[in-house]
């Protein structure tokens, strides 16, 4: 019993801890959505992906969101950008930004 119950317990708070850091230059490209990228020029795509399940668990929305944003941002940070904007909804873990270079 202690083992299901420490088990338990080790998967409920693996499902709540984020792995993904911002980059500091990823700190510099924020979130934005399409109304905002009138006057802005596309510099590329990122598909980014984290963890959706640690075991059989499902890994809460939100906190899939915050992780997948960051992602985004680190990576429109390498190509360039300095404003993401999502292209899709989270499926498995995973979704699309478009990367933007805005003035």
């Amino acid at each position: 019993m202690y083992k299901i119950l420490l088990a338990c317990t080790a998967t409920l708070l693996l499902t709540n801890c984020t792995w993904v850091q911002l980059t500091s230059s990823g700190q510099q490209v924020r979130l934005a959505t399409v109304n905002d990228i009138g006057g802005c020029t596309r510099v590329g795509r990122a598909l980014v992906h984290t963890v959706s399940k640690i075991v059989v668990v499902e890994r809460g929305g939100d906190k899939q969101q915050t992780e997948l944003v960051m992602l985004a941002r680190n990576e429109g940070a390498d190509l360039g950008g300095n404003v993401v904007v999502a292209e899709s909804t989270i499926s498995e873990g995973e979704q699309t930004f478009g990367v933007y270079s805005c003035p």
